[in-house]
């Protein structure tokens, strides 16, 4: 008899490794598109972005673990308060999901990434802490900012 249940206890275990095996794991997070939907008006010291009187000129850089992924297209003479759809290397493929993605949100004086480009903010994540969502919303309401990631999720 006990080895009738040693047997069927082998069995059981051998069948619960199994089933653990065809379980699919998080491969990837896959970064369709990001957008702002709010960014603030004027700098830190409460001026205007562009001290030329003409509107900000915003641009994104995506890091992940510190190393930068992607840096978009400067959006030039764009109003803080409209919907920006930020333009680049999309999708962008994060392959360690347990690693911080930073979005670090930039202002750039010359209309382009430079030296003088001015630190907007940051909204920072855990991909795997929002796994299977196919809209992150991220706020930082000190700083008047929100940005929508579009995300995709691929499994092994």
């Amino acid at each position: 008899m006990k080895s009738l249940l040693r047997i069927v206890g082998a069995f059981a275990l051998i069948a619960a490794f199994a089933s653990c095996s065809d379980e699919e794991v998080l491969d990837n997070m896959v970064i369709n598109q990001i957008t702002t939907t709010e960014l603030p008006s004027t700098n830190e010291d409460g001026e205007p972005w562009d001290s030329d009187g003409t509107e900000p000129d915003f641009f994104i850089i995506v890091k992940s673990n510190g190393t930068t992924v992607m840096t978009s297209d400067v959006m030039k003479d764009t109003l803080s308060t409209s919907e920006l759809n930020f333009e680049g290397e999309f999708p962008i493929s994060i392959n360690n999901t347990s690693d911080v993605l930073d979005i670090d949100i930039w202002e750039s004086d010359a209309g382009e990434e430079d030296e003088n480009s001015d630190f907007v903010g940051r909204v920072s994540i855990v991909p795997d802490f929002y796994s299977d969502q196919e809209t992150i919303i991220q706020e930082k309401d000190l700083e008047d900012i929100r940005v929508v990631i579009s995300a995709s999720w691929e499994y092994k």
